[in-house]
């Protein structure tokens, strides 16, 4: 009996962590002429985004964001992918580093 209950405890773990990963949020963000486009995007709260980055510049351009606890520099008309961790909701800056007037946002809801 003991081996069932935790064979069920098992299955329900599972099935937890099943439905998390499927909430995991995709967004891909592309930099064109030094600018985020788009310039929001949006997670849900208490699920992980995976954040694409995709420079379309054909100069490298560096992205940061302190909140986010991510820098990353691109090559020219390559990508990179963030894994954000699930976030409270909020919304979470991220800029060039160069031209920091240039910013993007990830909005958590």
């Amino acid at each position: 009996m003991r081996c069932g209950g935790i064979k069920v405890l098992a299955a329900a773990c599972a099935l937890v962590l099943s439905a998390a990963q499927a909430q995991q949020a995709t967004v891909t963000v592309s930099i064109k002429d030094q600018r985020f486009q788009p310039a929001a995007v949006r997670g849900m709260a208490g699920a992980p985004t995976t954040l694409r980055l995709m420079n379309l510049d054909a100069t490298p351009v560096e992205v940061a964001s302190a909140t986010l606890h991510f820098d990353r520099l691109l090559s020219p008309n390559t990508g990179v992918t963030v894994q954000v961790p699930a976030m409270p909701p909020g919304r979470y800056v991220f800029f060039n580093v160069a031209h920091q007037q240039a910013q993007g946002t990830l909005e958590v809801r």
